[in-house]
């Protein structure tokens, strides 16, 4: 079961004789919680921030897709313009 800053907070310990001093004990936990606070809102941002990137990269190789599509398309069409200049090279060249 996962322990959260509050259960630490207000975990109560039996008093003894010639047990642990109670001040210390108390500030110890109190030190843990703000240690265990922080680390699970550094946990959450870093979460969020993992989030963010994912769905930037994501973006980002839609982006690429499209760029090697158009690119693609650019060839093609580069190499169709050249074939019919060609073509028409000849032609002009078997018509003279």
């Amino acid at each position: 079961m996962p322990i959260s800053p509050i259960d630490i907070q207000q975990q109560q310990f039996r008093n003894r004789p010639f047990g642990y001093e109670r001040a210390s004990v108390d500030q110890f936990l109190e030190m843990l919680a703000e240690e265990m606070e922080r680390l699970i809102r550094q946990n959450n941002d870093l979460r969020e921030e993992l989030a963010r990137t994912r769905t930037s990269l994501e973006q980002l190789q839609q982006r690429e897709t499209t760029l090697k599509e158009a690119l693609f398309t650019a060839q093609k069409v580069t190499n169709q313009l050249k074939e019919s200049a060609r073509q028409e090279a000849d032609a002009m060249m078997a018509h003279a």
